[in-house]
């Protein structure tokens, strides 16, 4: 077993100890969540919908970083970018202003729905700051859909039970 799988092994071993709170702590970024919930939730005397709330407030406080880069980076700092770097994506005030007002109407959609998919998630929380969408109810839809996710996996874990 080399360096790398034995660190991974342990680190699983100590977030699955501490049950919920391992949860949290990995959904904030530290650890694929997934595997977490569906083994916690394959053990008999565990609540999944706690394993979901655990999950889905972690990710919504993993999420705060690249909202508050997202934050920084936005209004006039994108404007300077794209009249100086930005210039090789082809992209004026003007466009980027209508594709702006496009997106944040149906944002809290989206983020909601990229709860759903690995890696979007991060990407997603970026352009929600960058967008300059409000902080409550981008907390909030975060946490909706990573908790309606978090409970699907694990359901799943606790269908699989003992197999997993």
């Amino acid at each position: 077993m080399n360096i790398v799988n034995l660190i991974l092994t342990k680190l699983l071993e100590i977030l699955i100890g501490m049950g919920n709170w391992g949860i949290f702590l990995s959904a904030t970024g530290i650890f694929p969540t997934e595997i977490l919930m569906a083994i916690l939730a394959a053990e008999n005397n565990s609540n999944i919908w706690l394993i979901a709330l655990a999950s889905g407030l972690g990710e919504m406080v993993g999420a705060y970083p690249m909202y508050i880069i997202g934050r920084i980076l936005s209004g006039k700092n994108i404007y300077a970018w794209l009249n100086g770097k930005g210039k090789f994506l082809q992209i004026d005030k003007r466009k980027f202003e209508q594709s702006k007002k496009r997106i944040s109407q149906q944002s809290y959609t989206y983020i909601f729905l990229s709860r759903f998919v690995p890696y979007l998630r991060i990407v997603v929380s970026l352009a929600s700051g960058f967008l300059e969408t409000n902080f409550f109810l981008f907390s909030l839809s975060t946490l909706a859909g990573t908790y309606v996710y978090s409970a699907v996996i694990s359901y799943l874990g606790y269908m699989v039970g003992g197999d997993l």
